[in-house]
């Protein structure tokens, strides 16, 4: 494995320039990363801050002012269930997930209770997260080689993805810790049909700790190196039909004098109930982030020649009402209505980057201020359809207001690039069932969605589902789906532009499970996608976005769990994903193309529960203004964890991150924190 140290010393093997590296044009729309070249999908914005200075020097050689704002413009398989017929909610808790033909991984909580979801989400198929310099770095999320805003993510049930910043939609995992959350679902491949637009590469389902089964209440504490503290509470009462829970997760992480801080504080409700003709459920959630590191794409603290941190702060609240058929009828009908809201704030303060091998002019600071408001509804309804199929419909829509106030900073001089626009949707789909034989299931769907701006656009899917054998199932999926362009690329006055094509896709898997009756599972998989009309930049002139760039990811997916006997339990992951630019077939930025885990829980005694973790990620194309393109090294990170109960309720936790002390950057010039301890306790009454 590479390996650096901090201070870069002479005998240090150093990340190598990429011989003849193809470079694209440089880019602005930080939605993707198409290109070697200064190309950042959500974590970078070093494309928006270096494209947006084109577009505003020629503004100001012109003597033209901007334009206004454009107008409305334990791995895989573990806790695994699949579902026969048509399961309508969509928030759903870790006992009931609705992708029978596809594959849905759950992630359950760690044991150690201070990982962030960004960290919990590396040892699962197909998934790709990043997080440079460690806790106040921002994450990025790469579904099977996709766009990190090619996923749909789903808070309570409420998409969060927010794309009125330059990011485009990405989400950052980075700022939420993994046990908030009773499950993770990680929905893979072509689910648009049943999800909606965005869901290009797939949906990432996070449920609450107010949404899950009561519990009575549990309260913890822990701190570690490196400025790690965090304590949480979370309490539930059922009385006779009705259930209400609340929490509060609080963590800080990092110091700003090593170039990385993150804070994050969470306070949520939820209740509910059922009678003899309904069940209801509502929720309630409020999230507070801040962070601070080095700039994108300023080669960090090994580099970077200006040494102001970006500062970034932000809320997302969310609030959900669901009102369904009741668990127990009988009638073969089952209906549900639902309504939700979000509304996300963002801030980002980046400082310029000094002029460098990659950009001569370097980038300038930029102040960018997001508000994005968005409501929607959804009315659903399935009934047996004879005595092998099951029929569901459902028609569901949703409105979005967003804005933002920007502006590039030239020393005492600002370019404004401030925007507002609005978007409504509404959308109708429906989903048949069929099962031919037993453990057979033939699922097509399809969906049909209305935008005022755009038209009605169609999205089906097929999935099927075969019995090879007693254990062994074979399933194939097939299906499209599309983005609508994000509200910055319609409608940023310096580089937007009205008229661009939504983002399309096509994609197709198909695999194989084997149960080895109660010891273990092993998947194989394959998946193919294309993804078309990508929006890239054109310097011009006139600078501006457009849809030219496609991306065509190949790729295979593996896990394997074996029960080696009472106490011990063995996993592990791998995942191939072959994701390029075409044409040409550049190697895309931030993705490596090999990336597997092993896991290892041993129980020795009742009370005492141990577990390791490693994972192995393969090279990395990257680039910063300071050097250029660069290919990282790969690099392993051993993760242990152990948890001692006391007494009945009572746990005591230690963990060590990073065990071997391994040296290694996710982004040039950012190195990893290195190895890192901490310690907690949680009680539950």
């Amino acid at each position: 494995m590479g390996t650096r140290t901090d201070d870069a010393s002479p005998c240090t093997p150093a990340p190598r320039p990429v011989a003849g590296a193809r470079r694209l044009p440089t880019r602005v729309h930080s939605m993707h990363r198409f290109s070697p070249a200064p190309s950042g999908s959500g974590r970078r914005r070093a494309r928006l801050r270096a494209g947006v200075t084109l577009a505003a020097l020629g503004l100001a050689a012109g003597g033209l002012r901007a334009a206004p704002p454009a107008a409305g413009s334990a791995p895989e398989a573990a806790g695994v269930v699949r579902l026969p017929p048509y399961e309508l909610d969509a928030v759903e808790p870790p006992w009931a997930v609705d992708n029978r033909t596809g594959l849905t991984s759950i992630l359950l909580p760690p044991a150690d209770a201070m990982t962030t979801m960004a960290d919990a989400l590396r040892a699962y198929p197909g998934v790709h997260v990043d997080q440079p310099g460690g806790p106040g770095g921002r994450s990025s999320l790469y579904l099977r080689g996709g766009e990190e805003n090619y996923t749909i993510v789903l808070l309570d049930g409420v998409p969060v993805n927010n794309g009125t910043d330059s990011r485009g939609g990405g989400f950052d995992f980075g700022t939420l810790d993994a046990n908030e959350f009773p499950a993770v679902e990680i929905v893979r491949g072509p689910v648009s049909a049943r999800y909606g637009p965005e869901a290009l590469a797939g949906v990432i389902k996070l449920t609450s700790d107010v949404l899950g089964p009561p519990g009575g209440s549990v309260a913890g504490a822990g701190a570690g190196t490196r400025g790690q503290a965090m304590a949480y509470a979370e309490t539930s009462v059922r009385q006779d039909d009705t259930t209400v829970a609340a929490s509060f997760h609080w963590s800080e992480d990092g110091r700003r004098a090593d170039g990385n801080f993150a804070r994050h504080e969470a306070v949520a409700a939820g209740a509910s109930g059922q009678s003899r003709s309904l069940e209801w459920r509502a929720s309630v959630r409020h999230d507070w982030t801040e962070s601070a590191s080095f700039p994108d794409d300023s080669g960090g603290p090994q580099f970077a020649v200006l040494r102001a941190l970006e500062e970034r702060w932000g809320s997302t609240t969310t609030a959900d009402l669901e009102v369904l058929s009741p668990e127990a009828r009988s009638s073969g009908v089952k209906w549900r209505l639902r309504t939700w809201g979000a509304w996300l704030h963002a801030h980002d303060d980046a400082p310029a980057v000094a002029p460098g091998v990659r950009d001569p002019a370097g980038l300038p600071a930029s102040l960018e201020a997001t508000t994005l408001q968005r409501v929607g509804f959804a009315a659903e309804g399935a009934v047996e359809a004879g005595a092998d199929g099951t029929l569901a419909m459902g028609l569901d829509g949703q409105s979005e207001d967003g804005r933002s106030n920007a502006a590039l900073v030239y020393g005492p001089f600002a370019f404004p690039a401030s925007f507002a626009a609005m978007r409504n949707r509404v959308g109708a789909f429906g989903e048949y069932t069929w099962r031919p034989a037993a453990g057979w299931l033939v699922e097509p769907s399809l969906r049909v969605d209305e935008y005022r701006q755009a038209g009605a656009r169609l999205t089906p899917r097929l999935g099927v589902r075969v019995p090879l054998a007693a254990s062994t199932v074979l399933r194939l999926n097939a299906g499209t789906g599309f983005k609508p362009p994000s509200f910055y690329a319609l409608s940023n006055p310096l580089v937007g532009n009205p008229a661009l094509r939504p983002e399309k896709a096509q994609t197709a898997d198909a695999g194989i499970e084997r149960l080895f009756g109660s010891r273990g599972t092993l998947d194989l998989g394959f998946f193919s996608s294309r993804f078309r009309d990508g929006i890239d930049f054109d310097p011009g002139p006139p600078p501006r976005l457009v849809n030219r760039s496609q991306i065509r990811s190949d790729g295979l997916e593996a896990s394997v769990r074996w029960k080696a006997g009472d106490t011990l339990e063995l996993g592990g992951t791998g995942t191939y994903a072959d994701a390029r630019s075409e044409p040409g077939g550049g190697r895309l930025r931030g993705r490596p193309r090999t990336e597997g885990s092993v896991h290892v829980a041993w129980t020795p005694v009742k009370t005492l529960a141990i577990a390791a973790s490693l994972v192995a990620v393969g090279q990395v194309l990257d680039s910063s203004v300071p050097t250029g393109d660069i290919l990282l090294p790969d690099w392993h990170r051993l993760d242990l964890s152990a948890r001692l109960q006391l007494r009945p309720g009572v746990s005591v936790l230690a963990a060590v991150e990073n065990a071997l002390d391994e040296r290694y950057d996710e982004a040039v010039g950012v190195p990893s924190p290195g190895v890192r301890w901490r310690a907690g306790i949680s009680a539950r009454f």
